[in-house]
């Protein structure tokens, strides 16, 4: 049976948190999430443990490490998990009168996919060139010798891509720029901690292949993959997280939302809304 998202948000924070807060500041920290934290987004996560980390005076080390700790928990299975503090919690606001009520797991609604559209494969259509023919003069004889000529063959079309492979695409290569012309010293470091996590994941293999080579030669187009949008949304996932950990979660705000504005510029994304990544 599936667990309850909310559960499994309180029981990662008792994993991680419980590392570094005491009893009393670990049940401040679950009552913030249980108030806060309505999905598993990046940026809400991030910034739910940085509340914590300020909250508790922890530093910058520290929070960094419980980025991807937190995240890590979250994909647990159950039985590596802690047990759901929600009965400890509901103990402790007993006396104050304030019942904790367990919230309904949120989830988000998913679009259904698009009609399957079986798109012919082009055949290249000679076009008929018409012979000219070239008098030539012999003895005051006019004669008209044929010149053969080669006939020309159209291309097939390019057959567009889905809005949000296109978005994607543009959403990712802007970012890619923007990391190569302002941070190019830490382009390196979130490339490889890109990658890595992208080999942790359960990402179907030709996609990890087709990620790896844009990552290779970060080109327009060769961040147009097949994807579906929930698998593009895991990909932007993984980005904003190594970017955060590496940049810190200011800059990774800064160059992402403007790529979103970029990739928002385009004429898909009317069909398909770059936050819908994040």
């Amino acid at each position: 049976m599936a667990l309850d998202s909310s559960s499994v948000r309180r029981r990662a924070a008792v994993a991680v948190l419980s590392e570094v807060l005491d009893e009393a500041a670990l049940l401040d920290a679950l009552f913030v999430l249980h108030d806060s934290l309505r999905s598993d987004n990046v940026t809400d996560v991030i910034r739910y443990i940085d509340t914590v980390v300020r909250k508790n005076g922890l530093d910058a080390g520290t929070a960094k490490r419980l980025y991807p700790g937190f995240f890590g928990a979250l994909k647990k299975a159950e039985d590596e998990l802690p047990l759901d503090p929600l009965p400890m919690m509901m103990a402790a606001r007993q006396h104050l009168r304030q019942p904790v009520v367990a919230p309904a797991a949120w989830s988000v609604p998913v679009p259904p996919p698009p009609p399957l559209v079986v798109v012919p494969t082009p055949v290249p259509i000679p076009v008929p060139v018409a012979v000219p023919v070239i008098p030539l003069v012999a003895s005051g004889v006019a004669e008209t010798t044929p010149v053969a000529v080669e006939p020309v063959v159209m291309e097939p079309p390019q057959v567009p891509k889905a809005p949000e492979v296109e978005v994607f695409a543009a959403l990712m290569h802007d970012l890619v720029e923007r990391l190569q012309s302002h941070h190019a010293a830490d382009f390196g470091p979130v490339r490889s901690d890109v990658l890595l996590e992208l080999e942790r994941s359960r990402l179907p293999t030709g996609l990890r292949q087709q990620i790896r080579e844009a990552w290779a030669e970060p080109e327009f187009k060769a961040w147009k993959v097949d994807a579906q949008a929930k698998e593009l949304s895991e990909l932007v996932h993984q980005v904003y997280v190594a970017v955060c950990e590496n940049l810190g979660p200011v800059n990774a705000d800064r160059i992402m939302t403007a790529a979103v504005q970029t990739a928002d510029r385009l004429p898909q994304a009317r069909q398909f809304s770059p936050k819908k990544f994040m």
